[in-house]
């Protein structure tokens, strides 16, 4: 049958593949479709299979009775405008390169697709790896959602009035970005899976922030570095505060470049195009309210 929230038939499958809940027994084969997917290193898909990894968060289609395909899919909502919409994320969606071509990662995410919609949810969202899979996941009924400008600060001359830049654990983040976002559609992120992201963060030294002036906290940021450079994840701070933020984080991580994810609209503001980052499936009520919503921090 079609899924109601897309007019997608999924593909039919074989007498030698099935899709089901994963089993622990499942995770090497799953590391392997991971490693050979992403290539992210193995600290990361420890911490993966180490503390996201459960039974009932991840799918996987089998081949002969081993994953060829797998899909973690973790509860989020999105709040705003009085209203809130529950739903999933689909994180390290993969299929193993030797069983690429087959419709495998299709049928698997038409079947979390009706899984969701029979569990009551309003949406499934995910972030393609790469820009050329938004054109795979528009065929499975997806739309770009969350957009995103990319923004390099270079920070040539230290400024005095740079605000304080505090680590903060996960929990705290997650209500610092609430009071930031508050009136605004934007993905909320449970408290167990910021706490996840703290970790991942870490990894790349990086982390958390608090931003404070004279006592008072004026925004927040999710950090993590690649090579020499900064990478501000997110940073939610008021517009006028953004320079004077970005440079005490680039003296507090002893940074000269720092590369930016900010949301579109203020990008935009600064003349800078958006770029899409997330997609979103959903039925048609939820739709239009969810492709304008803010995203930016995402576990990718």
């Amino acid at each position: 049958p079609k899924n109601a929230w897309s007019d997608r038939v999924p593909a039919r499958g074989d007498a030698f593949t099935g899709i089901r809940l994963s089993r622990r027994r499942d995770i090497p084969f799953l590391r392997r479709i991971y490693r050979k997917s992403f290539g992210d290193g193995q600290k990361s898909e420890d911490l993966l299979f180490g503390e996201l990894y459960g039974e009932d968060n991840c799918y996987v289609l089998t081949r002969f009775g081993f994953p060829a395909a797998m899909a973690f899919v973790l509860p989020v909502s999105v709040r705003g405008e009085g209203k809130e919409w529950h739903g999933c994320y689909l994180y390290a969606v993969a299929t193993h390169p030797g069983q690429r071509g087959k419709g495998f990662g299709s049928r698997l995410i038409s079947r979390i697709h009706a899984d969701a919609e029979a569990r009551g949810l309003d949406f499934a969202l995910l972030v393609p790896a790469t820009p050329e899979l938004f054109g795979f996941y528009a065929r499975l009924g997806y739309e770009s959602a969350g957009r995103i400008c990319r923004y390099e600060y270079v920070s040539f001359a230290p400024l005095t009035d740079r605000p304080e830049v505090i680590h903060i654990s996960g929990d705290w983040y997650g209500m610092a970005r609430e009071r930031m976002l508050r009136g605004q559609i934007h993905l909320v992120w449970q408290e167990q899976l910021l706490m996840y992201q703290s970790k991942m963060l870490s990894l790349f030294g990086g982390g958390f922030c608090l931003l404070r002036e004279n006592g008072a906290d004026i925004g927040c940021a999710a950090i993590s570095r690649a090579g020499g450079a900064l990478d501000v994840q997110e940073i939610l701070v008021p517009p006028g505060r953004l320079s004077a933020s970005l440079a005490a984080l680039a003296a507090h991580y002893g940074a000269g470049r720092v590369n930016v994810r900010l949301e579109a609209a203020r990008g935009e503001g600064m003349g800078i195009q958006a770029q899409k980052l997330a997609a979103v499936c959903a039925p048609p009520a939820a739709r239009a309210a969810l492709q304008e919503l803010y995203v930016a921090l995402v576990m990718d």
